[in-house]
């Protein structure tokens, strides 16, 4: 047989397969160790642009205790601003530098061990997405040449996690449209979809430190949130709302079931 011809192995062929992000994130992480054994974590955190929050949300962090359940404000960050600002990645090849600061995360790495950090921007068409977090038990190993691989595996990480929320983006787009219509219609049913999905963000975060959830479900339970929810009319029956079988009129007696216009008579 030619040996010009062969078949390969894919070595992230896993990627193909219809599994969870967390999983996939575990598979690119195990791979990444055969070549740097000394990346010991890599975690992704969310960016949320309209309360300015950055929370995590997944991770692969071997045997150490992931930093779970946190939030805090871009805005008060000045390092991860400054990445922001500048488009560029930040590289901390000595965590002790940061031990007298008050920045939290970094405190909560030392205190696991970890002594190096790479973080990278995520972005989707120009706009912020969120983080990527590399780290390290070892100081001193994010060289150029390991960068530069990490570079590479950084941005197919990123591709990954915006897979994952497409199908979000596109219910948040319906979620929008649903929400600018309540606004115009009613003003306070729109601010109270709102209110609702952070008041579930604050919810689900004491739920899950309390049941042991990921961060991965309360984003879920966030981004879900604000789904409207149409009342039933106990006379017909549940409206199925995934056949979009509307009827405007019980729509809008569903704002004000008081309010009948003239030809709703006729």
């Amino acid at each position: 047989m030619d040996q010009s011809i062969r078949d390969h192995e894919d070595i992230l062929a896993a990627l193909n397969r219809k599994r969870p992000l967390q999983t996939k994130l575990l598979d690119v992480h195990g791979l990444l160790k055969t070549r740097f054994p000394f990346i010991n974590r890599i975690s992704i955190a969310l960016y949320d642009h309209k309360t300015d929050l950055l929370k995590t949300f997944t991770h692969s962090s071997d045997d150490a205790v992931p930093l779970a359940h946190y939030q805090s404000k871009l805005a008060e960050s000045d390092s991860l601003r400054s990445i922001v600002e500048s488009g560029r990645a930040r590289v901390v090849n000595d965590l002790l530098e940061l031990q007298h600061t008050d920045h939290q995360a970094a405190n909560h790495l030392l205190k696991e061990g970890y002594r190096a950090s790479y973080t990278m921007p995520m972005h989707h068409n120009e706009e912020l997405l969120g983080f990527l977090f590399f780290n390290s038990f070892e100081s001193d190993v994010f060289t150029t040449d390991v960068l530069r691989d990490l570079d590479v595996f950084g941005h197919l990480l990123a591709l990954l996690v915006n897979n994952e929320l497409a199908l979000f983006y596109t219910l948040q787009a319906s979620v929008k449209t649903a929400q600018s219509l309540a606004h115009r219609r009613d003003f306070e049913t729109g601010t109270h979809l709102d209110r609702m999905a952070n008041f579930c963000r604050l919810i689900g975060n004491e739920l899950a430190k309390q049941e042991q959830l990921s961060d991965e479900w309360v984003e879920h339970l966030f981004l879900f949130a604000p789904l409207p929810r149409y009342r039933q009319d106990r006379h017909s029956g549940p409206h199925p709302v995934e056949t979009y079988g509307f009827n405007r009129r019980r729509i809008r007696d569903h704002e004000d079931p008081h309010y009948r216009r003239p030809r709703d008579h006729q």
